[in-house]
């Protein structure tokens, strides 16, 4: 590697890390992580989640690794909700796919992630079922 590519990468580590550093810090004073309700789903697993999501924005859930759960949900969420530069930025570095999911894991909650993923599957099933019964 030459010595641009090694200084544009150590750049760019310092700014992921402060950032990440940023927003461990302001997950602190946050009481719960997440919150599954009849009418939505709250994330406040990261700094950049987007709080609450309610199920009819979401499209699919699947379970990602051994330690994750990929929530997929309407783009215009991420329209409505203001993102600043510093939430966009972890955002994309922690999901490629930032503009269509969302990924909960494991390694920021005290919970097990199967058992996580059962009650948000539950969940949602639930939902879908009451929206479809009325309609």
């Amino acid at each position: 590697m030459k010595k641009f590519h090694i200084q544009t990468l150590g750049i760019i580590g310092i700014v992921y890390f402060s950032a990440l550093f940023i927003s461990f810090l302001k997950l602190y004073s946050r009481k719960y992580a997440i919150r599954i309700t009849e009418e939505f789903i709250i994330d406040n697993t990261r700094y950049e989640s987007l709080g609450k999501i309610e199920w009819q924005n979401i499209s699919k859930i699947k379970r990602i690794k051994k330690s994750s759960i990929e929530i997929f949900v309407n783009e215009s969420i991420f329209k409505n909700k203001k993102l600043n530069i510093l939430k966009n930025f972890l955002l994309f570095m922690g999901n490629w796919n930032y503009r269509k999911s969302i990924i909960i894991s494991s390694a920021l909650t005290n919970s097990d992630i199967e058992e996580l993923f059962k009650n948000i599957t539950k969940a949602f099933e639930a939902y879908k079922k009451t929206t479809h019964n009325i309609g």
